[in-house]
């Protein structure tokens, strides 16, 4: 990566973790939604005990459905949802 782009990337994690309070380590750049639901799902995935069970909505972004059933197999459950986008419990 070319050092201006470094330096940008550098200045905005350290004034976004200023404005929510936390550190710059805490920030972390992904290319998209893709890769941040599967950076999430399978750190989850290692860090949940391994009997956990894990609830998503029917409705979710299909990435979300595909890294849960990939990362968490048959410990995941579908919520049904109605017409109207309702939790159907």
């Amino acid at each position: 990566m070319g050092s201006r782009a470094e330096k940008a990337l550098s200045d905005a994690r350290g004034q976004l973790a200023e404005f929510l309070g936390c550190s710059p380590m805490d920030i972390v750049w992904t290319s998209g939604a893709t890769e941040s639901n599967n950076l999430v799902l399978n750190h989850s995935a290692q860090a949940l005990p391994s009997d956990a069970k894990v609830w998503i909505s029917a409705i979710e972004h299909p990435c979300m459905l595909e890294a849960t059933r990939k990362n968490f197999g048959d410990r995941h459950r579908v919520l049904p949802v109605t017409s109207g986008g309702v939790l159907d419990l």
